[in-house]
């Protein structure tokens, strides 16, 4: 993990547009588009969340067309899932 969170804080003290994911247990269900999001600093929340939702969520950032996600690190996870371990686990 080193590594990732050396490369998080280059990326958060350069000049460049940004948008970090900060993802979970990833898994594959169809049609779960379901995610919730944490700001960096907020406790992350969740065990889980598919990769079709982590899809959805990028369509949804690259569609919303504003400011609102440059520059942030967000954790990713399915909602209801605050469990220790994922479900397939």
């Amino acid at each position: 993990m080193h590594s990732q969170i050396e490369s998080a804080r280059i990326l958060e003290n350069s000049n460049l547009d940004y948008t970090l994911l900060r993802l979970t247990w990833l898994y594959n269900q169809a049609d779960n588009t379901k995610y919730m999001i944490t700001q960096k600093g907020e406790p992350f929340k969740g065990a889980q969340v598919t990769r079709q939702a982590v899809t959805q969520l990028i369509i949804d950032i690259i569609e919303e067309k504003s400011d609102k996600y440059l520059q942030t690190s967000l954790g990713v996870s399915e909602p209801d899932t605050d469990w220790a371990k994922p479900s397939f686990y």
